[in-house]
């Protein structure tokens, strides 16, 4: 009977644990079905979240690109609206991988071209609510335009005492003995007959010749009467970009003083003037940093005087001609770069005889340039076609070729970047 008893006993609390072992189990099952399903959602809002924080990184690139391919668009200020990108939440995915972009904002900032665009960008992925936000700020990056002393697209010419080296504004002063070095470059996109000709016993370049790609160094850059090349004679891998620049647009309207011994000041700002006509003893003083935009000619006679003061800038675009005689432009910086003249595509001959020194960097790609001058030339000249036949030299400065205040956009530096992804 108690061997019976036993057996139930026995039977009774496998059952029992049986049952518990399969609540255990159940209960194991149940937590791994709601973890599996917990990663599940996590791992599918972090795909998600990857997904419009890709569209908006991509939103921002749009924007950089367009820069890039359209620099005038940078330099211009413009809207993401007028760039044709979405600048509201796509109703549709804007990207090839489902995933949509909208720029929210573009700030620019101070200066002419601006110092730095500040771009918002939201990404999404179209028939959600998941949204990122990207927030970034890039300055830009700028070639130079003034790799060599002289540049001439379809030629250029040495003649008489026309002469070029070259030397380092940054270490000082021109000076032959300590200041002064055979890196006066030239340079031409042709390749025909003497595209680069440098005749004549005082005539001399200190420095490299280049000529255009596929050109004979033999047969395209020639010395005639004792006319000397001292540096090595190339053709060039690639065109040298002789886009000219274009008048940004805007300045406040100014006109200049009237009499004969009348004297124009402009202090620091951006001035538009119809052109520049200045004879007998008319002035004009640059007493600031200044940048002019004229519309039509710039001519100088008589004992008219263009002067940038000591400590002063002047960056002038001219869209007609220029004809500089007289006492020319008289730079009291000494030093190029504060002396900048773009010429637009409409800008075709610039003729510069004054009788002063001239210190500026010229770079009017659609005009012939002719110096002739009495004085020494420092700077940098790229032309149409070159001649440099004065009575003085042409200093090439190097450090013109590392500037890169007016040269081309070739790219953007990142300055901070932001993700406010929700």
């Amino acid at each position: 009977m108690k061997s019976s008893l036993r057996g139930q006993d026995e039977r009774g609390m496998v059952l029992v644990t049986v049952v518990l072992l399969m609540a255990v189990l159940m209960a194991l099952g149940t937590t791994a079905i709601l973890q599996t399903s917990t990663n599940v959602k996590i791992s599918g809002n972090y795909t998600l979240n990857r997904q419009t924080f890709f569209g908006a990184e991509a939103g921002i690139k749009s924007v950089i690109a367009y820069y890039l391919n359209n620099p005038a668009a940078y330099a211009g200020r413009t809207a993401a609206g007028a760039m044709g990108i979405a600048t509201s939440k796509p109703s549709s995915a804007n990207l090839g991988t489902g995933q949509g972009f909208w720029i929210s904002s573009v700030t620019y900032g101070s200066g002419s071209p601006p110092a730095w665009v500040q771009i918002e960008s939201k990404g999404t992925v179209p028939g959600t609510n998941a949204v990122s936000t990207v927030t970034a700020r890039y300055s830009p990056i700028y070639g130079s335009l003034f790799s060599f002393g002289a540049f001439g697209d379809l030629g250029l010419t040495f003649t008489g005492k026309g002469n070029i080296d070259s030397y380092d504004s940054d270490l000082g002063a021109y000076n032959s003995a300590t200041n002064c070095n055979e890196n006066g470059d030239v340079g031409t996109n042709a390749v025909g007959i003497g595209s680069i000709d440098v005749s004549g016993g005082n005539a001399s370049v200190k420095g490299r010749a280049v000529c255009g790609p596929g050109g004979d160094p033999a047969v395209a850059i020639t010395e005639k009467f004792a006319g000397q090349i001292t540096g090595m004679k190339s053709s060039a891998s690639a065109l040298q970009d002789m886009t000219a620049m274009v008048d940004p647009g805007g300045g406040t309207a100014a006109t200049l003083n009237s009499g004969s011994s009348a004297t124009t000041t402009f202090s620091t700002g951006t001035y538009r003037l119809s052109e520049i006509k200045l004879a007998s003893k008319q002035k004009i003083v640059i007493d600031g940093d200044v940048i002019l935009y004229v519309n039509g000619d710039i001519e100088t006679r008589g004992q008219s005087e263009f002067t940038v003061n000591t400590g002063a800038s002047l960056i002038m675009y001219v869209s007609g001609d220029i004809d500089m005689a007289g006492q020319g432009v008289i730079n009291a910086t000494n030093t190029p770069s504060n002396l900048m003249i773009f010429g637009s595509s409409t800008c075709t001959d610039i003729v510069l005889s004054g009788q002063a020194d001239l210190y500026a960097a010229v770079h009017a790609p659609k005009a012939d340039i002719t110096l002739t001058g009495q004085g020494d030339v420092y700077g940098a000249f790229v032309g149409r076609t070159a001649a440099l036949k004065g009575q003085g030299a042409t200093h090439y400065d190097e450090a013109l070729g590392r500037l890169n205040k007016g040269g081309p956009l070739t790219g953007f530096n990142i300055n901070s970047w932001r993700d406010d992804s929700v």
